[in-house]
């Protein structure tokens, strides 16, 4: 069993981390509810093929695209279901087919963003992608917008100052993990059950901080 000291550090540790996790965020978040407000875009992603509309917004998505740390942008009309990336149309989104389920989750089940974490082998880098809903005046969806926000810098930096006798993970709710200091767990997909056979049976998905305990280990949860 750890000592109460110990306890208090894990729980600090994951208050810290999940508030540093959370105003890192803030601005960039800012930026996408902003975007997919703006009413030169969403008269343009309810008539897509409307050159003079089309002219209008580009010209606002490509200032929206510099705000970005990334400096990348992407949308999808649900009238014509092309997927544009960086300003450029990139392919014809299929809303039926089992990989674009992010698409229909996004458009039909959420009430303004989503997550997506997703690691790039080739680049060597981590993207938490935010998938925004587009609503017209009448408060319909008319499509998605959003922009990648690179976690690589920040994921280093939070466990820089960690204390070397505790590990951390983020992961997603299948619990794949998505970060983590050894990238080569990123890069093979590793589930966290494979690095944590503690968490079996355990909620690992509060609401809040929450510690379990385990015979060999005690772990926190945050979200």
């Amino acid at each position: 069993r750890f000592s109460r000291q110990k306890r208090q550090l894990l729980e600090y540790s994951a208050k810290l981390k999940t508030v540093e996790f959370t105003s890192s965020l803030n601005g960039q978040l800012s930026v996408v509810r902003q975007m997919v407000k703006t009413p030169s875009i969403i008269k343009y992603l309810e008539n897509p093929d409307d050159p003079d509309l089309t002219a209008v917004a580009h010209e606002e998505l490509a200032s929206y695209m510099q705000a970005y740390l990334s400096k990348s942008v992407f949308w999808v009309s649900d009238k014509d279901h092309v997927f544009w990336s960086d300003m450029k149309p990139a392919y014809n989104l299929d809303p039926n087919l089992p990989e674009n389920y992010w698409y229909n989750m996004t458009l039909k089940e959420t009430e303004e963003y989503n997550f997506n974490i997703n690691y790039n082998p080739d680049l060597k880098n981590t993207m938490l992608w935010v998938n925004a809903v587009v609503r017209n005046k009448a408060g319909q969806t008319i499509g998605i917008a959003g922009s990648g926000i690179p976690l690589d810098s920040f994921i280093n930096d939070m466990h820089e100052d960690l204390d070397p006798s505790l590990i951390m993970y983020l992961f997603n709710d299948d619990h794949e993990i998505t970060g983590a200091k050894d990238q080569s767990i990123l890069a093979d997909h590793v589930q966290l059950l494979e690095k944590l056979p503690a968490i079996k049976g355990l909620d690992s998905k509060p609401y809040q901080i929450k510690i379990e305990s385990s015979p060999r280990m005690e772990l926190v949860f945050g979200k």
